[in-house]
Formats: C-alpha cells, sequence, structure tokens
C-alpha cells in the first residue's frame, strides 16, 4: 500500500483552516521574498529563544521592551556595550542572571556583530548563500552551510527553523515530519519528490503537516494511530 500525499495534504490544510491560519497566511502572503540581514536576524532571536518555550510565551517575551532593544535592529544590537548589555539582560531576568539566558542573549549579539561585519545584504547573500538572493531559492544546501557557520546556538533545528521563516522551500526533518515519513514508509527523497509531483511548496507541505500535528495528534507516539483512525473514512492508503 502506497500513502496518498495529496489526501493527507489537503485534509490537514483543511483542518488547520486554510488560508486561515495565521501560519499558513504568513507562509503565503508575508514572508520576504529577498534574503536581508535584518529578517535573518529577526528569525534567529526567534529560534534562540522559542526553545523550550511555547510560541505565545516566547513572542510574549520577546515583546517586553529590554527584550526588542536586545533584539531589535542588529546593527543597533551589535554596538550594545557590556554594561548596557547586561543591564537589559537583567531587566528581563533579574539577577544573578541565570547562565542560560545569558548565553542565549550573547548569542543574539554574537550574530547582530557576524551580521555587521558585512558590507551589504549583497555581500551577506554572496558570501553566505553563494549568491542565492530571492527567499524562494533557499534550499537544503543551505541548511548545512548555516550550521557549519557554527554559530552560536545554531544547530540543525534552529537552522531549519531561520531559513523556512525567512521563505526557504525545504521540508524541515523536524519530530513531527520525521514520523511522518516513518508512518508513510518513505525517505525524505521520495516524499519531496512526490509533494513537487503535486505542486504543492515544499514549505507550505512543512508547515501543514507540523501545524495540524501540534494541534490534533499533540505527541509523536500518537501519529501512527491518529492517521490510521483517520484512514479508514478518507483513504489515506492506496
Amino acid at each position: 500500500m502506497t500513502l496518498n500525499v495529496r489526501k493527507v495534504f489537503d485534509y490537514c490544510y483543511q483542518a488547520i483552516g486554510g488560508e486561515d491560519n495565521e501560519d499558513v497566511r504568513q507562509y503565503l502572503y508575508e514572508r520576504p521574498e529577498h534574503v536581508v540581514r535584518q529578517e535573518f536576524f529577526k528569525e534567529a532571536v526567534w529560534a534562540i529563544w522559542v526553545g523550550g518555550k511555547s510560541r505565545a510565551a516566547a513572542k510574549s517575551f520577546l515583546d517586553w521592551p529590554a527584550a526588542r532593544s536586545l533584539g531589535g535592529e542588529f546593527q543597533e544590537v551589535a554596538t550594545i556595550d557590556g554594561n548596557r548589555f547586561l543591564t537589559l539582560v537583567a531587566r528581563l531576568h533579574e539577577r544573578p542572571i541565570p547562565q542560560q539566558a545569558l548565553a542565549r542573549w550573547k548569542a543574539v549579539q554574537y550574530i547582530a556583530k557576524w551580521l555587521g561585519n558585512f558590507k551589504s545584504d549583497g555581500d551577506f547573500c554572496n558570501t553566505v548563500f553563494h549568491g542565492k538572493s530571492a527567499t524562494k531559492d533557499l534550499d537544503n544546501s543551505d541548511l548545512k552551510t548555516i550550521v557549519d557557520l557554527e554559530l552560536p546556538w545554531v544547530r540543525t533545528a534552529n537552522a531549519q527553523l531561520i531559513l523556512r521563516n525567512i521563505g526557504g522551500e525545504f521540508i524541515k526533518c523536524d519530530r513531527w515530519l520525521t514520523e511522518f515519513m516513518v508512518y508513510g514508509r518513505m525517505p525524505l527523497s521520495t516524499l519531496e519528490r512526490q509533494v513537487r509531483a503535486l505542486g504543492i511548496p515544499l514549505g507550505l507541505f512543512d508547515l501543514t503537516i507540523w501545524a495540524y500535528c501540534e494541534k490534533f495528534v499533540n505527541e509523536v507516539d500518537n501519529l501512527k494511530s491518529h492517521f490510521d483512525g483517520l484512514s479508514t473514512q478518507h483513504g489515506f492508503w492506496v
């Protein structure tokens, strides 16, 4: 038997609200079209801080005035001196500042200074992304590039999140998509080939499965039984 990827996608897409879903709407209409350093920085800050937090908690935290200063315009963040840096961090976390929180903010400032070393957004694209300037052209090959830079707090999962959020088109092998591929009995290359053949953007497919599982499946161990339960009614396997 073969998993009907189109039927699964269509079901999940409708279940999360289609274009009324906030993440889908952002993907379709609000993603940046061009690679720019500020967008990369914004998504790096988000990736660094959303780990270990709910999305709502991370967003609320990053909206605090001190957090907006530490994670705002990368050119300004790069110039915050040591005393002011520690003062801002202390406003968020109080003293003694937790070591992990300090490490995350130091990673943020390191990335801000790193981005500031490029002469322009074009220089950034040429150096880091081998000349790619359109976000839709970013793919899995760029993931390895970002990981190999060894930016603090940016490993594979965070690099995937950054690249997807700035507009990259690929399937992110997070816990949900990895388990989905196990369920579908197919490797990443096969899933990507099928999704492309269906005319579904890889990023939209990734987002849809992720959002559906976050909302309705809840636990990775539940994925197989969850979709098996739907399959009889919706014909996921053919």
